[in-house]
């Protein structure tokens, strides 16, 4: 049973370095987007950004929506939509890729605002 339990601590070392090691080598990335990231994106993707009023009127009750419509709004996502409007809360949508016209129209049918902004 010793045997066991030392392999096993042994193995977990082993996961902690591997993992010390990887948080090492994504250091200077997180460490770049701290510094500047926010320049970066009030420079040059917030003219990217598009924000598009909806029909739902305004409520003291927010909600913000994220959604990654890689294969277009989805049905589940209108369905959540009406939900919080039932509810009595005015969705806002943000969308991190840029929308068809036509489920465009549809979220907008359905939210306070829509806005399309780059990951």
């Amino acid at each position: 049973m010793a045997t066991g339990t030392s392999t096993a601590t042994l193995e977990r070392a082993g996961r902690f370095i591997k993992w010390r090691l990887l948080e090492a080598r994504r250091w200077p990335g997180r460490a770049l987007n701290h510094l500047f990231g926010t320049a970066w994106y009030d420079r040059v993707l917030s003219s990217k950004r598009h924000i598009h009023p909806g029909n739902v009127r305004a409520s003291n009750r927010y909600a913000v929506y994220l959604i990654f419509p890689k294969h277009g709004v989805q049905p589940s996502h209108l369905k959540v939509l009406r939900e919080l409007i039932a509810r009595d809360h005015a969705p806002v949508v943000v969308s991190n890729l840029p929308l068809s016209t036509a489920d465009r129209t549809a979220l907008v049918a359905l939210a306070h605002a829509v806005i399309e902004r780059p990951n």
